[in-house]
């Protein structure tokens, strides 16, 4: 056949949840303990019959697991009435459950608490969405799809107190279509964005690499819902073939490519993943396809004080999250935006916006990178406002706060006290009227090594009205 091009999605293979459950149950193998897991750790006949080569079992239910072995909650989450009876049975438990579905668990117990109706986006057979209806006190409707959803909505016992969330790795396109509907519906209704990063990033990826691609090969489990779901996003623009080992690609399905794209589920290891490829470039002889530089690609490491851009991805009231390239999931905390507390993270940034940002904190097991956008900003705003100390420039300021004999001010992300001398035109003037507010201010000093600096309204004001005398002399009649 003609040589091809294959193109491996960045964001293909094992998410951290599922990453982070896997090397759960080896450590415990390692240090000598029995394991049995709560169903099967995660949607992949490799993986598993590994770990079960090591002595890990898989049960179905806690009442079945061996005296002496400790039970791990794989990343679905299980039900609140199943840590129940692990602790009536004096069970031992390692809980892998994925940080993304947890909060959707402390999401649906709050809220059904409080008498809202919890609508749940997903599988209801798969174990995550059984596992967050168990939260729910008996207030959850679950449903497919947007059809689904409108046959919900015709239920005389659904109140309008409602909320919205969506298993993890829920078709991101048919969410949205959801959340549209249910606005005009019900007003009332609070909306949860619970499609995890991975998935979100997974799907929009792989529809991007279908729309370039002639045949698209996704990699994983024929039980895993984020697999499926990727093939359902790839149909839509390309011939799709769902493998779950090299022992399902054949010549035959590749016949006639010019462009092939692979992308795999979050349950699908790299080496699995490297398998396929490697038999899939001898199919196509196709010498010029690096598999460790590609892999490497998808695996960038992040560390602590390392700067890298992202993307915003979505913007909350507490936090922002971003796409920074790598398998991590990138949150800005709402007070690591800017100095301004005042101002919330919807007034900063918006969806779409690429952003300079500084790694304060690496979570490898959890998957997370903790950021900083105002860091930076003050960085380079340091450097800046150095400068304007000696050219006398005129900066914009927003006035933050008023303090202790003076104002406190926000210039390109750096910290400015204004004192009170500094503040007004005549010194004795009330100044805190100027809070929230943009002022033209001059630098009159910047400490670098306490990243802080000392600025003047008044020197503005001066050399304002300077002006204003020179030009009303320059006019008048004598």
């Amino acid at each position: 056949m003609r040589e091809g091009e294959i193109m491996l999605a960045k964001t293909a293979g094992v998410c951290f949840g599922g990453d982070r459950a896997v090397k759960l149950c080896d450590g415990l193998l390692d240090e000598g303990k029995k394991v049995a897991t709560l169903g099967p750790i995660i949607h992949n006949r490799s993986v598993i019959e590994r770990l079960q080569e090591r002595g890990a079992v898989v049960v179905n239910a806690p009442e079945e697991t061996p005296a002496g072995y400790t039970l791990v909650i794989r990343s679905h989450g299980v039900a609140k009435d199943v840590y129940e009876r692990c602790e009536r049975l004096g069970i031992e438990i390692a809980d892998a459950t994925c940080p993304f579905v947890s909060k959707i668990h402390k999401i649906a117990g709050e809220y059904s608490d409080k008498g809202y109706d919890i609508l749940i986006a997903g599988d209801k057979d798969h174990p995550e969405v059984e596992g967050i209806a168990g939260f729910c006190g008996g207030r959850a409707y679950i449903y497919a799809d947007l059809e689904g959803l409108k046959e919900l909505c015709g239920l005389k016992n659904l109140t309008e107190n409602a909320i919205m969330a969506a298993q993890t790795t829920f078709n991101l396109t048919e969410y949205k279509k959801c959340c549209e509907y249910i606005k005009k519906i019900y007003t009332n209704v609070l909306i949860f964005d619970t499609i995890c990063n991975a998935t979100r990033d997974r799907q929009e990826e792989a529809e991007k690499l279908a729309e370039k691609c002639d045949i698209c090969v996704v990699i994983g489990g024929q039980n895993s819902s984020n697999t499926k779901k990727l093939c359902d996003v790839c149909e839509r623009h390309a011939k799709t073939y769902l493998i779950e080992d090299k022992d399902g690609l054949t010549g035959g399905m590749l016949d006639g490519a010019k462009c092939i794209g692979v992308t795999a589920g979050a349950s699908t290891p790299s080496p699995l993943i490297e398998e396929v490829l490697t038999k899939m470039s001898e199919i196509i002889k196709d010498e010029d396809f690096n598999f460790e530089q590609a892999l490497e690609d998808s695996f960038k490491l992040v560390h602590r004080g390392q700067r890298v851009e992202g993307v915003v991805t979505a913007v909350h009231p507490n936090e922002v999250e971003v796409d920074i390239g790598t398998k991590h999931t990138g949150f800005i905390p709402a007070d690591e935006l800017s100095d301004d507390a005042s101002a919330s993270p919807e007034e900063i940034v918006k969806v779409g916006d690429k952003l300079n940002l500084l790694v304060t904190k690496v979570q490898d097991l959890e998957g997370i990178v903790t950021l900083s956008k105002k860091r930076v900003d003050s960085e380079k705003g340091l450097e800046e406002i150095s400068k304007g100390v000696d050219e006398g420039t005129v900066f914009d300021a927003y006035i933050t706060e008023a303090v202790n004999k003076g104002l406190v001010a926000i210039v390109k992300g750096v910290r400015i006290f204004i004192p009170a001398s500094q503040a007004t035109l005549r010194r004795g003037e009330p100044y805190e009227q100027l809070v929230r507010s943009h002022q033209k201010i001059k630098i009159l000093e910047v400490n670098e090594e306490r990243r802080r600096a000392i600025g003047s309204i008044r020197a503005v004001l001066d050399i304002e009205n300077e002006k204003k005398r020179d030009e009303f002399w320059n006019t008048v009649e004598v």
